[in-house]
């Protein structure tokens, strides 16, 4: 019997997260709805979630001006200790940020410094 391979599920997050993600409020992101920028589905508990792709459609990290201006660190590795002197951040905070997956950690100490925000 050969396997089938099954599709990947989209990923949906409730709106009020979405709206805290990007820092735009829920009017906002009702209107980019209605205009069909964003995809929007009613989630199993009642809530409006946003699809997680069309979030990166909408505005694809390495198109912004601030990435491009610093691409030349893509692939450079930076220690959690060097990260928070460089860029003035409590080391707590750029370990969340490593967390939420910023920063892709090479290792317990190092992370990708074009990824920090």
């Amino acid at each position: 019997m050969t396997p089938i391979a099954l599709p990947q599920l989209e990923k949906f997050i409730p709106l009020a997260d979405t709206a805290q993600r990007l820092g735009m409020s829920m009017t906002k992101l009702h209107s980019l709805i209605q205009r069909g920028e964003l995809k929007a589905a009613v989630l199993p508990n009642g809530e409006l979630g946003i699809n997680e792709q069309s979030l990166v459609d909408l505005d694809p990290k390495d198109q912004r001006p601030e990435y491009k201006k610093h691409v030349h660190l893509k692939g450079r590795l930076i220690s959690l200790t060097d990260a928070s002197r460089k860029y003035k951040v409590p080391i707590p905070t750029i370990s969340r940020w490593v967390k939420r997956g910023c920063g892709l950690p090479e290792s317990r100490m190092l992370v990708q410094e074009l990824s920090l925000p």
